[in-house]
């Protein structure tokens, strides 16, 4: 999971700078083509912090005693 979430992320940068450089170029047509790109890479990694999210909240419940008190 976690080198997935490493290549997202690079992936999250060059998507930046890709649109940093085309609005630097007034490339209004590539915009909208990379904020696509930027907003699918923020879901894949929004879905990846839930599931994390889950997976942690789903061990520390099985950890717990009995009488459900840490």
């Amino acid at each position: 999971m976690a080198f997935q979430e490493l290549i997202l992320f690079v992936y999250q940068g060059e998507c930046d700078r890709e649109l940093q450089r085309a609005l630097n170029m007034e490339r209004l047509d590539a915009v909208s083509d990379i904020r696509g790109r930027r907003s699918d890479v923020d879901e894949a990694l929004s879905q990846i912090v839930v599931r994390t999210a889950r997976q942690t909240l789903f061990k520390r419940l099985l950890i717990l005693p009995p009488n459900g008190h840490a």
